[in-house]
């Protein structure tokens, strides 16, 4: 059977449009419609959590590959004022330091691929909640681990000071693609190594890690997923996340 189904929208009127000809007799006419908001509108694919991914202290880890056939853009965004003051400038930084933008692009990928991202897309409900996403780096060595599994040694690579900054939490990709986070309690420069200790035990040995990278709290930038189709088993998608400095409860 090659049936296929698609969601049907309610639409809003389109009140302009315009038509490109690349010759006199062949044309095109983008077409760009906006879903009405309300009853009408396609629900979410999801909620609560999303199903197949790895999970750290009850948030999903996000695990989705970007497509390296072109580069993985990483930009640094410190909140501040800039203000003119007589023919110069002042600049004002606030916070204790920048927050990370990461610009992803996922696919080409088949409908089942995507229902992935959609499905977690839809759960964070775009901004509003937060997930963790381990750093695309391959950053650290791991040399050993004991202690039963909470003290993990690295290669010593650059400043410590630097190490010590970076590694509030601290995430591990394994050679069968489980997602791993842990929260770095103690940092300490031992001998030829660097050792971080780890609440609990990390599940696993030196020979099941593919790649070590700084774990981070973060949030899609967006409320929309733009999706991008070259056929219909076929689509990319490109979204940015923003790393979230701090994340706690008020009362209002």
């Amino acid at each position: 059977d090659d049936t296929i189904v698609f969601p049907t929208m309610d639409v809003e009127v389109n009140l302009q449009s315009s038509v490109q000809f690349h010759t006199e007799i062949v044309g095109d006419v983008p077409l760009r419609l906006e879903e009405v908001v309300g009853q009408s509108a396609i629900p979410p694919s999801a909620s609560g959590k999303p199903d197949g991914f790895d999970e750290y202290r009850e948030q999903p880890i996000f695990s989705l590959p970007h497509n390296w056939s072109e580069p993985f853009e990483t930009r640094f965004l410190r909140e501040g004022l800039h203000t003119a003051r007589g023919r110069g400038f002042v600049i004002e930084p606030r916070g204790d330091r920048h927050r990370t933008i990461f610009s992803f692009k996922f696919g080409p990928a088949d409908r089942e691929e995507f229902w992935n991202l959609l499905r977690f897309f839809d759960t964070r409900r775009g901004r509003c909640r937060s997930f963790w996403m381990i750093d695309q780096e391959n950053d650290w060595v791991v040399t050993s681990i004991t202690g039963g599994g909470t003290l993990i040694d690295f290669v010593p690579l650059g400043d410590f000071a630097a190490f010590q900054d970076e590694m509030q939490y601290v995430g591990f990709v394994l050679e069968d693609g489980t997602h791993v986070v842990r929260e770095a309690v103690t940092i300490q420069d031992v001998s030829s190594s660097w050792r971080i200790t780890v609440p609990e035990d990390v599940g696993f040995v030196v020979g099941d890690i593919r790649r070590t990278a700084r774990a981070r709290l973060v949030r899609f930038k967006e409320d929309e997923l733009q999706e991008t189709w070259d056929h219909t088993g076929a689509v990319t998608s490109e979204f940015e996340l923003i790393e979230v400095l701090e994340e706690k409860d008020v009362t209002l």
